[in-house]
């Protein structure tokens, strides 16, 4: 996985330096001595795991908390409310969460 990480990070680079270029990706990979093939399969990566949850640290909040028999109202301060079952996993709630501004 370590490997991975240093893979993508490694296309990532040469990703950034090829859209500041102004080149083709053709013309860029042969400037760089790259195959075009392995340039588009570490790009469409890179995309893919770009799209996934990352497993980043939740920021902290303050936020207001109504509990009633059925439900849990959270309310920040920048105006977002969420209410939840009590039944939700907390799971669930962490990529709720994650996906709030």
């Amino acid at each position: 996985m370590a490997n991975d990480a240093k893979k993508l990070s490694y296309w990532q680079q040469h990703f950034t330096r090829w859209e500041s270029s102004g080149l083709s990706r053709r013309a860029y990979c042969a400037r760089e001595g790259l195959a075009l093939s392995t340039f588009d399969y570490w790009r469409r990566q890179t995309r893919a795991n770009a799209d996934q949850p990352s497993n980043a640290a939740l920021t902290l909040v303050p936020v207001q908390v109504e509990r009633r028999p059925d439900h849990t109202t959270l309310r920040s301060p920048a105006g977002w409310e969420l209410t939840l079952p009590v039944s939700v996993e907390l799971a669930d709630l962490a990529g709720l969460l994650k996906q709030l501004p």
